[in-house]
Parts: C-alpha cells; sequence; structure tokens
C-alpha cells in the first residue's frame, strides 16, 4: 500500500516534468496522461484489495488499457515536440529521451505485477 501511495505521488511529477517542463508542452496536453497514470495506479492497487477474481481480473485489464492510452498520450508529447521544435534544439534528444525512457519502465512494472 505504501508502494501504491508513492507511486501517486512520484509518478505524476516525473511525468509532468517531462511533458511540461522538458518537452515544453502545454498543461492541457500533459494532464490527460497524468490523470490516466493516476487512475491505473489506483485500479492496480485495488485489484490487489478486491476478493472478487472476475473484479480482479477488470481492474488489471483496465489499468493495462489506461497504461496505453497514457503512453498514447506521452508519445503524442514527442511527436508535437518534435513537429514544433526547432530541430537544433539545445539537447533536444535529450528532451525527448526522459519521456521516452519513463515508459518503458513502467511497462516492466506492469509485467513484474502480473507475477
Amino acid at each position: 500500500t505504501l508502494l501504491y501511495a508513492e507511486w501517486m505521488v512520484s509518478v505524476p511529477l516525473l511525468l509532468t516534468l517531462s511533458g511540461k517542463c522538458a518537452l515544453g508542452r502545454p498543461l492541457q496536453e500533459v494532464l490527460p496522461p497524468v490523470l490516466l497514470t493516476e487512475a491505473y495506479i489506483v485500479a492496480a492497487w485495488l485489484a490487489l484489495l478486491v476478493e472478487s477474481p472476475e473484479l480482479k481480473c477488470v481492474l488489471v485489464l483496465g489499468s493495462f488499457f489506461m497504461y496505453g492510452w497514457s503512453t498514447c498520450g506521452m508519445l503524442r508529447w514527442v511527436m508535437e515536440f518534435l513537429r514544433e521544435g526547432p530541430a537544433d534544439a539545445l539537447c533536444s534528444s535529450l528532451h525527448i529521451c526522459s519521456t521516452l525512457l519513463l515508459i518503458v519502465p513502467f511497462a516492466v512494472y506492469g509485467v513484474i505485477y502480473l507475477l
């Protein structure tokens, strides 16, 4: 439970820093993936607490669906940054990597969660 509480704080901060600060995306573009991420963290936590196998399955599948939807939003941040940003932007590849490298560990955490 403490781990999920920590994720509820740290993950949105990481996403906001990546989308808003590193990629310069407007808050209304950053907010949907952040809120989806919050929702899938809560759903995954609830799946550990409920007794019903059917509800547990719905919560886990919903969590992975929201992860995918959130990832699509994060990839849109990168695509918009590439489209709008100057090609010679200082450290633009590092800005992009700051987002892409968040997606991979979150997927790994999902796989570990299933184990």
